[in-house]
């Protein structure tokens, strides 16, 4: 049977000799975190090549109730929100994914409920919900937080959720209480300024208690569940930080006989399919995760309910956009569903138990897929044609499976393999590009869906060489 890269090489015609050798060990399989807020732990599981979950035999200590999770763009560290201890705890993210404390705890302002790091990795904003604040801290050396931060008032109660534009110019947090709101709440605009502290723009009306949200990947367009009115608000937003409803927004949701709450969006790292949770309350008695197509203009379109466990309540979808996770706050477990083309889940089986208590808010995290790093060298010349390597290409989580050229002389070569030839149509020197691309669709791009980084992508992925030809 043909490799990947043997298989591409038989596609552009160069001979299966000339491929590099590749590793047959395959990376350490992607993990993703669950928060339990009254066991006081985090579940660390493993993603299986089928989209299922396994879990560590034994869970990660936490510090009092924690909440939400968030892990920086170089899946290097993770920070954990615990509400009742008033506290950030910081985690190093080893090469197995398993998780390790780094002492001491960081201090936040009162019930500290969720989180976001900046797409650039240099800083992690906070929301309390009782003290009403965001808290900015500086991410330092190890990714260890800078004490203490700097808190900017939110104007409203119980701030929930937050997220951060792509470009991270925006940060937006809403308020409102799932349990006890009933009336129409407010989305608070930030301008984040160059040196990280905050703006306060405004306020933008929504429904009753916001949750937590999401962002298409272009930036484009916010959504925000809201929990008590059940419905999902979609906003397009300005080059400003400004927000304006975009067509049939909001968008209803289901209400279920028994109170249930519309509490947590994601976006899938190609920016066409919205997922919300209508549960995310003790004894809701709901058990749906709703799914979108998000169409040009920003509106939804419902595709269909899938059967996640009891109460699901946070969701995360991972880098390569095939699988879906779930949090259930009511069983104690985590709900895994496979991603089809056109945006409609399939459970991939029974839910799988977190072995602790009560997943809560933004209680779930993958690990962030971080982009390769392309390597080129120029090989053989012969008269007009020259030889070029990229084989030493690489990618610290997974494979560089595609490698896109260009010769400066107007010639592209999508897809050309990691060795390939080209006859150049005259003597002069021409500046060679090659862009790479891993295993899971991985490449130059940094992709942010509001709270997470789905791919680390960077410059790195694309490598330039002058390359001389002298004669014909």
């Amino acid at each position: 049977m043909l490799t990947k890269l043997g298989l591409l090489s038989a596609l552009i015609g160069l001979p299966l000799a000339m491929t590099p050798t590749v590793s047959h060990e395959e990376p350490t399989p992607r993990s993703v975190y669950v928060t339990n807020i009254l066991s006081n732990d985090i579940t660390r599981f493993a993603i299986q090549q089928d989209g299922g979950l396994t879990a560590d035999a034994e869970r990660t200590g936490t510090d009092a109730a924690p909440r939400g999770i968030v892990i920086s763009p170089d899946a290097r560290t993770v920070y954990v929100a615990n509400g009742d201890a008033g506290t950030i705890t910081t985690y190093h993210v080893g090469a197995d994914g398993g998780l390790t404390a780094l002492q001491p705890s960081t201090s936040t302002p009162e019930d500290p409920d969720d989180a976001v790091v900046s797409p650039d990795g240099q800083r992690l904003y906070v929301i309390s919900r009782s003290a009403a604040v965001v808290t900015m801290f500086r991410i330092g050396s190890g990714g260890r937080l800078t004490t203490p931060g700097t808190s900017v008032p939110v104007l409203g109660e119980n701030p929930r959720g937050i997220a951060m534009t792509p470009d991270g110019e925006f940060l937006f947090v809403t308020t409102g209480d799932p349990v006890a709101d009933t009336v129409p709440d407010v989305l608070v605009r930030f301008r984040v300024e160059g040196n990280g502290t905050l703006t306060r723009l405004g306020t933008t009306p929504i429904g009753a208690a916001g949750g937590a949200m999401a962002l298409t990947p272009d930036g484009r367009f916010l959504f925000v569940p809201c929990s008590a009115s059940h419905e999902v608000f979609a906003f397009s937003v300005g080059s400003d930080g400004g927000l304006t409803s975009v067509p049939d927004s909001p968008f209803p949701t289901p209400d279920m006989p028994i109170k249930s709450a519309t509490i947590a969006a994601a976006v899938t790292p190609n920016g066409r399919n919205l997922y919300v949770t209508n549960g995310g309350l003790i004894e809701s008695g709901s058990k749906l995760v709703l799914a979108y197509t998000i169409l040009k203009n920003g509106s939804l379109d419902h595709i269909a309910d899938v059967t996640a466990g009891d109460s699901p309540v946070a969701l995360a979808p991972t880098p390569n956009g095939q699988w879906l996770y779930v949090s259930n706050l009511d069983s104690n477990d985590v709900s895994a569903f496979r991603i089809k083309a056109d945006g409609e889940l399939e459970e991939l089986g029974p839910p799988v138990e977190t072995g602790g208590k009560r997943p809560a808010f933004q209680s779930i995290a993958v690990l962030p897929n971080q982009g390769p790093q392309a390597a080129l060298s120029v090989g053989e010349t012969t008269g007009l044609e020259a030889r070029f390597d990229a084989s030493s290409s690489s990618d610290r989580d997974g494979h560089v499976v595609r490698y896109d050229w260009t010769f400066g002389d107007g010639t592209v070569l999508k897809d050309g393999g990691p060795r390939p030839a080209h006859s150049f149509p005259a003597p002069g020197t021409y500046q060679v590009t090659v862009v790479v691309t891993d295993d899971e669709g991985c490449s130059t791009d940094l992709i942010f869906t509001g709270t997470s980084t789905q791919c680390n992508g960077s410059a790195r992925a694309r490598a330039q060489k002058a390359v001389t030809i002298t004669s014909d």
